[in-house]
């Protein structure tokens, strides 16, 4: 499962869409300024992103199907700092974390999943082995918030 991995990135900070949100934070002086930006791509993925001005950015990347969010932090140029997955439906430390220098170098991978005796792959392929031989069917209906397992009929 490779969500991530290790390259450079740069996000847009003069993205214009993202400079139209632009608005005042806080009253000391000189003036700080946040953005905040919300997009759904033609795939139904949620990419959230937030930052402070001269200081910092955040990005939050949210499929609409598979287990894991993809979270982006960013230098005030632009350059990442760090990038990492986060399970959305479970706390705890999955995958692996990447962080960069100033200027794009990578310095630091901590594989979470390196103690595991297995991944957490194999861990839902186990599950999806188990729901089909006993005849589970997994579904979501319109009014419920939360998958469950159903018994097959």
């Amino acid at each position: 499962m490779k969500i991530i991995d290790s390259s450079f990135e740069k996000l847009n900070i003069n993205n214009s869409t993202l400079l139209k949100t632009k608005t005042r934070y806080g009253t000391k002086e000189p003036p700080a300024f946040t953005v905040n930006l919300d997009e759904n791509s033609q795939n139904g993925t949620l990419i959230k992103t937030y930052g402070l001005l001269g200081e910092y950015y955040d990005q939050w990347i949210t499929p609409s199907k598979g287990w894991f969010e993809v979270y982006k932090e960013f230098y005030a140029d632009g350059n990442i700092k760090v990038k990492r997955i986060y399970n959305k439906t479970s706390p705890g430390d999955y995958g692996k974390l990447y962080e960069f220098d100033k200027i794009g170098k990578l310095i630091k991978t901590v594989d979470f999943e390196n103690t595991w005796k297995t991944s957490f792959t194999t861990i839902t392929e186990i599950a999806d082995k188990y729901a089909k031989k006993s005849h589970y069917l997994y579904f979501k209906s319109r009014t419920e918030r939360k998958p469950r397992l159903q018994p097959l009929s």
